[in-house]
């Protein structure tokens, strides 16, 4: 949310990144992040004009950004309070945080639930992503249980980056991989004989691929691509939002 208010001050991701002290790829990937879990464009870049390579808010971000500001006065008046109370229960608060755990998936997306096939052993998820992108997650029966999980759940898919391959789309016939989506390259990092693809598989959504760099020269793939992405349905981990 800083990184929001300083490109909303600054006009600028690179500003903005300098006024928080994160890289500019941290930025980037912070953007990311953060459209994916919106489902829409928060940041929009700018093209041409004085300001040609700066980015903006959308009115949606600028709404977000204003109820936090709210939520975190309340916020921290709640810290002054519980304070307070630290010092007395030092133990609770920690397995307290314990339950607040976070994830190493690169990939972090907001989806519903559409359909569920069950099954003794396994249930098999329908979601949806963003508009019209489909994901399949395969979870133990037990857990769509543990979570009360029905259609109209409002979930977060978690993907690691390199659980998902690239092709070509004519080399993707006859895969028994469930999940096969579309998507338009937007970045390649490099870094020590791998690299990191930033692929738009929406507008304001997008997948990180982890790839050796002899895959992407094998492949000639280039920024501005098409591309297909797979990946088993064993291989997304599912979480539902309140």
């Amino acid at each position: 949310m800083a990184l929001l208010q300083a490109i909303d001050e600054t006009g600028s991701i690179s500003a903005g990144a300098r006024t928080i002290g994160l890289s500019y790829k941290a930025a980037w990937d912070a953007v990311d992040t953060m459209n994916n879990l919106a489902g829409v464009l928060l940041v929009e870049r700018n093209i041409g004009g004085k300001r040609g390579g700066g980015a903006h808010l959308t009115q949606r971000a600028k709404q977000l950004l204003q109820l936090y500001q709210h939520i975190n006065k309340a916020h921290q008046a709640f810290l002054q309070e519980i304070s307070q109370l630290a010092e007395m229960q030092a133990p609770d608060l920690d397995i307290l945080r314990h339950f607040t755990m976070q994830t190493s998936a690169r990939n972090k997306l907001r989806a519903t639930l559409i359909n569920i096939d069950h099954s003794d052993a396994h249930d098999v998820l329908y979601c949806q992503v963003g508009r019209h992108t489909p994901i399949i997650a395969k979870v133990p029966a037990a857990s769509t249980q543990e979570l009360a999980l029905s259609a109209g759940s409002h979930l977060v898919l978690f993907i690691n980056a390199s659980a998902i391959m690239l092709g070509r789309h004519k080399d993707t016939h006859n895969l028994s991989a469930r999940n096969q989506l579309s998507g338009r390259i937007l970045a390649i990092d490099p870094d020590q004989g791998l690299a990191e693809l930033t692929v738009a598989i929406e507008p304001g959504i997008t997948l990180k691929v982890s790839v050796t760099i002899d895959s992407i020269k094998t492949l000639g793939l280039q920024t501005d691509e098409t591309v297909a992405l797979i990946f088993k349905a064993s291989s997304v981990m599912v979480g539902r939002l309140p």
